[in-house]
């Protein structure tokens, strides 16, 4: 009684363009959504215990019992295991999101959720990566939940009839990368191979036509979750088409 309360599970989604056959068989005919089996994934390294099902035709749930000091880095590695024992690493088309860990089956429809979001959130703002969790997705998972008349509202009220993502792509390249270096214009300049004058100088000319001095801290918030809200429209109105 005292290991079973002590049992954690972590909800995983893995979603795909192709679904290979080692895990049709397992499920072959069978559509019912959230419907899991018993599962065995067996490399020439390791054997991963869980359950597994499918959602859709190119989503699976795996449902893993963690053992005692396991973890979200771990979860990480796992889920990063599975992709490249399946051979679908690296290859731009399947992507894998896992939820928190839960202590209570009663609680792995949520932990559902929240992997079933951070799969979405992740196509629209860390599409770079493969495995994403729903703990990482930050102001993405605010953003994600805005309504749409909301996020034009906003960006109205910031740019006017412009857009953050209008700007040339030196300039949105210069941007980037001063986000990236948390606001460094020494290290930006050095990474972007120009002058620091030269940078200092575009973030002077984004101010003037934007109203917004990236060298303050309130300002670069501003302009981040701008961009981030209008990638986020765009995706929104791809799937409208």
């Amino acid at each position: 009684c005292k290991r079973f309360l002590r049992i954690h599970r972590m909800f995983t989604v893995m979603q795909s363009t192709f679904i290979p056959n080692c895990l049709r068989q397992w499920n072959f005919g069978l559509h019912v959504s959230g419907y899991c089996i018993p599962y065995q994934l067996q490399s020439r390294f390791l054997t991963i215990h869980c359950k597994a099902g499918f959602v859709d035709e190119k989503s699976i749930i795996v449902v893993k019992e963690l053992e005692d000091g396991e973890n979200y880095p771990e979860m990480d590695q796992l889920a990063h295991t599975i992709l490249d024992t399946l051979g679908m690493g690296n290859d731009g088309k399947t992507h894998m999101a896992y939820g928190t860990i839960v202590n209570e089956l009663k609680e792995v429809s949520r932990s559902y959720k929240e992997a079933r979001m951070a799969l979405d959130v992740g196509k629209i703002f860390f599409g770079d990566k493969e495995v994403i969790a729903y703990s990482s997705l930050g102001i993405g998972r605010l953003i994600y939940q805005l309504p749409i008349p909301l996020c034009k509202m906003f960006i109205k009220e910031i740019f006017g009839g412009k857009s953050p993502d209008d700007f040339d792509e030196e300039t949105l390249v210069t941007i980037d990368k001063f986000f990236e270096n948390s606001l460094n214009v020494s290290e930006t300049s050095r990474q972007l191979y120009i002058h620091r004058n030269t940078l200092v100088y575009r973030l002077d000319k984004l101010q003037k036509s934007t109203g917004l001095d990236l060298r303050v801290f309130e300002d670069a918030i501003t302009f981040k979750i701008a961009l981030m809200v209008v990638k986020y429209m765009k995706y929104m109105e791809s799937l409208e088409y």
